[in-house]
């Protein structure tokens, strides 16, 4: 269950601080779409992909091993 938390966490994070800046006027509309544009197409993806390639998995989460009863 941490490893889950520790590859969402950082997700909302940036999610949470994108919109925090949105709300108070931090950016232009043109900036905004911008952002997240590269955010939502490049930066969350690859962050994803590399807390999923980093993250400790125990053997029954990539199909080896028995299954626990």
């Amino acid at each position: 269950m941490s490893q889950v938390i520790g590859v969402i966490l950082p997700m909302f994070c940036i999610l949470a601080l994108g919109d925090a800046a949105a709300r108070t006027g931090k950016f232009g509309d043109t900036a905004n779409r911008g952002l997240s544009l590269f955010v939502f197409t490049f930066a969350l993806p690859l962050l994803l992909l590399q807390s999923i390639a980093a993250a400790d998995l125990p053997p029954q989460a990539l199909g080896h091993g028995s299954p626990s009863a």
